[in-house]
Order: C-alpha cells, then sequence, then structure tokens
C-alpha cells in the first residue's frame, strides 16, 4: 500500500498509540502495511 509521507506519519503515530494502549488488533492494522523499520519493531514485539 502507497501512502502519502503525512499519511505514513499519521498512521506510525496511530499504530504507536494503539499498541501502548493495548489494542493490539488495531496497532497490526496500522503498523503492518507501513514496512518501515518502527512499525516491524512494534508489530515485532506485540508477538
Amino acid at each position: 500500500m502507497n501512502q502519502a509521507p503525512d499519511d505514513q506519519t499519521m498512521a506510525l503515530a496511530s499504530g504507536i498509540a494503539a499498541c501502548e494502549s493495548n489494542q493490539f488488533s488495531r496497532a497490526v492494522d496500522l503498523l503492518c502495511p507501513l514496512g518501515e523499520a518502527q512499525a516491524q519493531y512494534r508489530v515485532a514485539i506485540m508477538a
């Protein structure tokens, strides 16, 4: 999925916030499509 840089930044921030508030399903939905190192790290620590 190709997103504009601002959309990616928002998705990353939202995914991290979801992860930190234990909303893991939402976090995975937001972070997995990004393919960015920080997103992959967050998904890995939730596993």
